[in-house]
């Protein structure tokens, strides 16, 4: 009978100590179960409450904002034209409706003036973003470029691919053709979607990397596996066009668009 009784009191006394244990790790985790709800990384996930097996992936939690490389400024036939070079850090995730601001600033770093407009940007990308003959009512000195919230949407398509190839810069005031200068190249279209719309820009640096002059336009209707000559023309003089020494131009399409895409 005592052997019985010793018996019967170490089980009640493991399972007691067993309760007081799950009691203590549910009183130490702040009184609730692991969850991706929980504001802990717990439960295999890759950061606070995302990924993992049991979580939503981070991507669609933890949005980087976009990143502004550099901008910039320049006065061209008696108006502005400014620039920006942004990233996109998020890897799956693009905007379509990407809305910004060009603010203008004195020497004194006095707000002058700022003007808005609206781009898209694909996940990953680096790309320009430009607006141009603007009108201000003092000199700038510098400028900056600030977006509204952004509303990302995961992209689905991928492998987009717009390389410009021959890219060259000439006069042509004097070959009967529009403009008085223009850059010129190739685009070939290696996605394996066609678009109503590609954005395309053009920038012409000296041999010290410094702007010259800056332009951009559109093409229409551009087909899978199409490979079309495009003209970025200038319709005013370009001061100091004998110093360029590079050509930029970059090609863009809105894939997150589906009006963009043509059937």
């Amino acid at each position: 009978m005592e052997y019985r009784l010793k018996k019967q009191i170490t089980i009640a006394a493991a399972f007691f100590a067993a309760v007081f244990l799950i009691f203590l790790a549910f009183f130490f985790s702040g009184g609730q179960a692991p969850s991706c709800f929980d504001g802990k990384l717990n439960q295999e996930e890759e950061r606070v409450d995302c990924g993992g097996p049991h979580c939503a992936p981070c991507a669609a939690l933890y949005m980087e904002n976009i990143q502004v490389v550099s901008a910039d400024f320049l006065l061209f036939d008696g108006r502005y034209d400014a620039f920006a070079v942004v990233k996109n850090p998020n890897s799956q995730y693009g905007a379509s409706d990407l809305k910004y601001r060009f603010k203008f600033y004195d020497k004194d770093d006095q707000f002058i003036s700022e003007i808005s407009g609206k781009s898209f940007i694909s996940a990953g990308e680096a790309k320009y973003i430009a607006l141009s003959n603007i009108d201000l009512a003092a000199a700038p000195a510098s400028v900056k470029i600030e977006f509204d919230p952004v509303i990302w949407k995961e992209q689905m398509r991928t492998n987009i691919k717009l390389p410009i190839f021959s890219k060259k810069y000439e006069n042509t005031s004097g070959l009967g053709v529009i403009g008085v200068s223009q850059v010129s190249g190739v685009i070939e279209n290696q996605s394996n979607y066609s678009f109503s719309d590609v954005g395309l820009f053009a920038a012409l640096l000296d041999k010290d990397g410094k702007y010259i002059a800056v332009n951009q336009t559109k093409i229409n209707n551009l087909r899978s596996g199409e490979r079309r000559d495009i003209v970025i023309p200038w319709f005013s003089e370009i001061k100091n066009s004998a110093d360029v020494a590079k050509v930029v131009v970059e090609a863009s399409a809105n894939v997150i668009d589906d009006s963009n895409i043509l059937r």
